[in-house]
């Protein structure tokens, strides 16, 4: 577009960093739960008290490490959702089936209660990342993801897997302390 790079040059005025534009730019405009009893959950939570776990769809984890993250989720006694979502597909790096359930250790689920909540199908992430109970953001850094998190203006918790996941993070990163 002509004239765009005169704005983002006009932003930057007076000021010794650059300016980059990362659009879009995605802010829910009102608050829709459209059936999503996550929301529900949240709107009980207090202000930035919840740790928000999601990884792309292209991300996949083996048993073992789902495990281990929820293990590690239970012990930290952090407050959490937890985006585990599989589609209906197959990993495009090692052809792996997504379409199984996870399993994880004995009477995890049934100990969650107001601690943690597990979501097993799609959710809103734009609506979640600018619920007032987000504190944090545990993410592989995907491109979606990382614009999403600047613009609800959320920290993120770089745990890059694949693809352009680890610049993406190092950018974040940069971006944060520069």
């Amino acid at each position: 577009m002509e004239g765009s790079s005169t704005f983002i040059d006009l932003l930057g005025i007076g000021q010794d960093k650059k300016q980059w534009a990362i659009g879009p730019v995605l802010r829910p405009t009102k608050k829709e739960k459209n059936g999503f009893p996550c929301l529900d959950w949240l709107d009980k939570q207090p202000p930035k008290s919840v740790l928000y776990v999601s990884y792309d769809m292209l991300t996949s984890f083996s048993d073992e490490q789902i495990k281990e993250l929820a293990m590690g989720l239970e012990l930290s006694k952090q407050k959490f959702i937890w985006l585990l979502y599989n589609p209906d597909n197959t990993d495009i790096y090692f052809g792996a089936d997504l379409k199984r359930k996870f399993e994880f250790h004995a009477g995890f689920e049934e100990r969650l209660n107001w601690v943690g909540l597990l979501v097993r199908d799609w959710a809103p992430q734009p609506e979640i990342l600018a619920h007032s109970s987000i504190g944090r953001f545990l993410s592989a850094c995907d491109w979606t993801s990382c614009v999403e998190t600047i613009t609800m203006g959320v920290p993120i918790i770089a745990w890059p897997t694949h693809s352009d996941h680890p610049s993406n993070g190092v950018g974040l990163f940069y971006r944060a302390y520069h």
